[in-house]
């Protein structure tokens, strides 16, 4: 089961001008699952998702390469997609939103505007 875009991931919240705050965070950051949340939040951005879309997302590092795993269904289970694509970890955004671009032409928008009115 492919579970819901950025599950796992803890966030930071800091003042802009805090310096020590940023620092902090900086040293904290894990650059993978960074890499991996950028993926799955560039995919719910194209697909103009919300919370409450759904749509699911996860990212993997594999093999030197990023691997993006994502699923759009009706809440009922009765018409789904799902798609996978695999990319270059330097830029995950690109690869969300490519694997967004395939989402939508198997039918993805469709999909979404049939749950909003489930």
């Amino acid at each position: 089961m492919t579970p819901a875009p950025g599950q796992g991931c803890l966030a930071l919240e800091a003042r802009v001008e805090d310096e020590r705050a940023a620092a902090i965070g900086t040293a904290l950051t894990h650059r993978p699952s960074l890499e991996c949340l950028t993926a799955e939040r560039a995919l719910v951005a194209e697909l103009d998702a919300s919370c409450r879309t759904p749509v699911a997302a996860h990212a993997v590092h594999a093999d030197g390469r990023l691997v993006l795993s994502a699923f759009v269904g009706l809440p009922d289970g009765g018409h789904w997609i799902r798609d996978a694509l695999d990319g270059n970890a330097a830029d995950p955004a690109e690869l969300g939103r490519a694997l967004a671009a395939r989402l939508v032409s198997a039918g993805a928008v469709e999909v979404l505007q049939a749950a909003e009115t489930a």
